[in-house]
């Protein structure tokens, strides 16, 4: 797996691609990314519920009047602003919180992704912040969600 550090942030990227396919089907990839975090963040709840998490992923657009475009705390949408993201469902999975959702940009292929986010403590103060994202185009995504699911429900902290 290709490792990339940016300062304490580490990035582990795994990418899937048939160069026979048809470009249209596109690639799949899975990024695991860890960030260090301040002790008092010891669980996710410290970041907000998993509504809030999760509508933190969605496309957020700000207006050139300097409000929000969406209908909703500022999301996108195709017609105005050419993307737009759409929550499917949302889970807690071992302790973390996980997510189904498309995102979808003009001119560009409709994105699956599933993504996790996990606290990892020691001695009961936040260590880092895991986020575990596994991504295909949608015309992909009936093939790959199992594994996809299982790539997610495998996350396992060995710290406590």
């Amino acid at each position: 797996f290709p490792t990339r550090r940016s300062s304490d942030l580490y990035r582990i990227t795994a990418r899937s691609h048939d160069p026979a396919a048809p470009a249209a089907q596109g690639r799949a990839n899975v990024v695991l990314t860890i960030q260090p975090l301040r002790a008092d963040y010891s669980a996710l709840g410290s970041f907000g519920t998993i509504g809030m998490v999760g509508n933190s992923l969605m496309p957020q657009c700000i207006t050139g009047a300097g409000g929000f475009a969406g209908p909703a705390s500022g999301l996108c949408t195709m017609d105005a602003d050419g993307i737009e993201g759409t929550m499917l469902g949302s889970e807690t999975v071992n302790g973390a919180y996980a997510y189904d959702y498309t995102i979808e940009q003009k001119g560009q292929p409709k994105r699956h992704l599933r993504t996790l986010f996990a606290v990892q403590t020691e001695e009961g103060r936040g260590l880092r912040l895991i986020t575990l994202t596994a991504q295909c185009y949608e015309t992909r995504y009936a093939e790959l969600a199992p594994t996809f699911k299982k790539v997610l429900a495998s996350y396992k902290s060995s710290l406590k």
